[in-house]
């Protein structure tokens, strides 16, 4: 079956393979964290845009359509400085907003308003980076004490007790017989 000549690895102990999957855990933490910090410094935090000021700016875009046909007229006058108005007010709205004109804020929608790393997210990895630290620090300052070999006698101790339980008329007996496995 095998190479009897072929030593086999010795197996790590129990506090080995501790210290080697809190280490990983940490690695996995670390290297996690890093790339959210980085997402998170090379795209700029976007600031979610208001839903009112979208409102209002379709709004502004009706009133400016509706006052254009009006301020075309002889008599439009009024129409021509409420239009002049409204798109004061709209400019101000979309660089509030910002974006440069209507049609770019109907294509922008929301998407570009959600910041590139969800400060949630970027909050848990440090949370975890830190936990696996601490665990890391625990487990590799764990003093685990030496296993003391078993003697290798037939039964190193014998515990006394009755050798059988019952009745006069009915005993069991109770003696435990040492196994040739041991």
């Amino acid at each position: 079956m095998g190479d009897d000549n072929v030593a086999s690895a010795a197996k790590p102990s129990w506090h080995e393979r501790e210290i080697a999957l809190a280490l990983q855990r940490l690695a996995n933490a670390r290297a996690h964290l890093a790339t959210l910090e980085a997402q998170h410094e090379v795209e700029p935090a976007t600031i979610a845009a208001d839903p009112a000021d979208i409102t209002l700016a379709e709004a502004l875009q009706i009133d400016i359509e509706r006052y254009t046909a009006k301020a075309a007229g002889r008599f439009g006058g009024g129409a021509r400085a409420k239009l002049d108005d409204c798109r004061r007010q709209q400019r101000v709205v979309l660089e509030r907003l910002g974006v440069a004109t209507i049609d770019e804020l109907r294509t922008r929608g929301s998407a570009a308003a959600a910041p590139a790393v969800d400060p949630t997210l970027l909050d848990f990895a440090r949370r975890e980076c830190a936990e696996a630290e601490k665990e890391f620090l625990e487990v590799a300052a764990m003093v685990i004490p030496e296993v003391e070999p078993e003697p290798e006698g037939e039964d190193a101790e014998v515990i006394e007790a009755p050798s059988t339980f019952g009745d006069d008329a009915h005993d069991l007996d109770l003696r435990i017989e040492p196994s040739a496995a041991s």
